[in-house]
């Protein structure tokens, strides 16, 4: 002991101190022994026990010892061999198979996490929140529109297969990621297939969904769009044929500089594409032109397109301001009505539900 009662100091060990040190072995300090403690631990993980899944009793056995040690014991004289290292990457042993081995480390396979559209024949308010179809009869019904070639189809990329999944089920996903826009990460886990499986069923589906719908004639007659218009449109714009109204959808910037040109729009400040959408005075969606870069003017767009034909004459077109397509629909005898409660907002929006 010192002449201050500190600890007993060494001069050897003294020299490397910080000035700043305090003592702390005094004579009614228990000295700890690091050692003997770790070999404590080391025991007591030993003995540890983590009971097995329900679904590997028999195949592995009830127990399953783990820490420190090279081997772990399985029953029926099963031995896997393993390092401290390894932690619970387990080599699979000759006369157990792979699912037993994924199912006891707590890896369950994707095949169980399965999301089947036949879940929901039930659950009205399931299909409608991950499809936006009030029921399934419904979904049968949209499904069953595209015909049997729902069942031949090939996949996108070369490359890839999309018959992992039945096809109504192929369409089940499709639908998901239209209405919630889910990942792809999302997605593969949801129904047990890798994001390249869920991105090459998803782009199949699009185009094929895209060629087959497309050929149906969704323009109604006049006297439909009138009928179910609103009771305000019938008293103050009876001849109202459809509502259209520009469409811009944001983008990655494009790295060649020409296509960067074409799709940045000044209006968004951004590179977009862009469409024109049609809707009846009751909301229903009539006509959605091609897409266009987001540089590309209404006007060019209505020149292109097809709506300027499917108007009869004395229909009318209500439009946002700045549609100043009106010398292009005079030939037809269709006028182009921007109200003036549009004129004083700067931005015309159609919300769909």
């Amino acid at each position: 002991m010192n002449k201050n009662g500190g600890a007993l100091v060494y001069n050897q060990v003294a020299k490397r101190l910080k000035k700043t040190a305090v003592p702390s072995l005094f004579k009614w300090t228990k000295v700890r022994n690091g050692s003997d403690e770790r070999r404590k631990r080391i025991e007591s993980r030993s003995n540890t026990v983590v009971a097995s899944s329900s679904n590997v009793v028999g195949d592995i056995g009830e127990d399953i010892f783990y820490g420190c040690m090279d081997k772990i014991c399985l029953q029926d004289d099963v031995i896997v061999e393993r390092s401290i290292s390894d932690d619970f990457n387990f080599q699979i042993p000759v006369n157990v198979n792979a699912e037993t081995v994924e199912t006891a480390t707590q890896t369950l396979p994707l095949k169980q996490y399965y999301f089947s559209s036949e879940n929901f024949k039930d659950d009205s308010a399931g299909i409608h929140f991950y499809t936006g179809l009030e029921f399934y009869a419904k979904f049968l019904m949209v499904f069953q529109s595209l015909g049997a070639a729902v069942h031949h189809l090939h996949a996108a990329h070369s490359s890839g297969t999309i018959s992992i999944l039945p096809a109504i089920d192929q369409f089940f996903l499709t639908l998901i990621k239209f209405r919630q826009h889910k990942t792809n990460f999302e997605l593969s886990r949801m129904f047990g297939i890798s994001e390249f499986s869920d991105s090459n069923i998803f782009i199949t589906w699009v185009c094929f969904m895209f060629k087959q719908w497309s050929e149906l004639n969704i323009w109604p007659p006049r006297e439909v769009v009138y009928y179910y218009s609103p009771k305000d449109f019938k008293s103050k714009f009876p001849a109202t044929r459809c509502i259209v109204v520009g469409t811009e959808i944001p983008i990655k910037k494009p790295k060649p500089p020409l296509t960067q040109q074409a799709t940045f729009s000044t209006y968004k400040n951004q590179n977009t594409v862009k469409t024109l959408v049609s809707a009846t005075p009751a909301g229903l969606i009539v006509d959605i032109t091609k897409a266009y870069g987001g540089s590309t003017s209404d006007r060019q767009i209505i020149e292109r397109g097809g709506l300027v034909s499917m108007c009869d004459p004395g229909d009318s077109i209500m439009a946002d301001k700045g549609f100043n397509v009106q010398d292009i629909f005079a030939p037809k005898n269709v006028t182009v009505n921007i109200p003036s409660f549009f004129r004083k907002k700067t931005d015309f929006q159609v919300i769909l539900f």
